[in-house]
């Protein structure tokens, strides 16, 4: 008899990813060069700052829409990278 197996066993190891949501407003870095990412500082509402980075074409959305404010705070949904040590390395928007 033959054991059909549904999937593959991965060939590395497995990677776990979390989500949340923070108030805060995020500061961009002000002399980038154009990538894919935007770099700079999320500060939350109790003036604790992170890491941060959002990908360009959000940015370029947000950047062009009339009622963003970059001094205003926002519920953002992020992601949080950590490094192999299981720190926080920075936060994705």
């Amino acid at each position: 008899m033959e054991v059909v197996v549904p999937f593959t066993p991965p060939s590395r190891p497995t990677e776990f990813s979390a989500l949340g949501y923070l108030f805060g407003r995020f500061d961009p870095n002000p002399s980038q060069e154009p990538n894919r990412s935007v770099k700079g500082t999320l500060v939350l509402k109790q003036g604790i700052s992170f890491s941060a980075y959002m990908h360009q074409p959000l940015w370029n959305k947000l950047s062009t829409n009339p009622s963003f404010g970059e001094k205003k705070v926002y519920l953002w949904r992020v992601y949080f990278r950590i490094t192999k040590a299981g720190k926080l390395a920075q936060i994705q928007i």
